[in-house]
């Protein structure tokens, strides 16, 4: 069970992983990532997104994930 004090909103986990926020969005209305809903706000476990985050460097994707932190702050979008 989670533990709601641990949750933090969609924008906090933009800002403190570097996570653009429509991936976000998008990763949870695919099912792929678990979002909690209360007073109209969408919450997020940080455990998820270190999990995520973890997969990416240990996936078949590797080099190609690592540089995308990078990109972003150049400007670039996911497209």
């Amino acid at each position: 069970m989670t533990d709601i004090r641990q949750l933090i909103t969609i924008y906090e986990a933009h800002k403190q992983y570097g996570i653009v926020r429509d991936t976000l969005y998008h990763r949870i209305a695919k099912g792929r990532l678990t979002a909690y809903e209360r007073d109209n706000k969408m919450y997020l476990d940080p455990a998820d997104l270190v999990d995520w985050q973890n997969s990416l460097h240990t996936s078949k994707h590797g080099a190609a994930f690592k540089e995308i932190p990078e990109l972003h702050a150049q400007g670039f979008t996911d497209a």
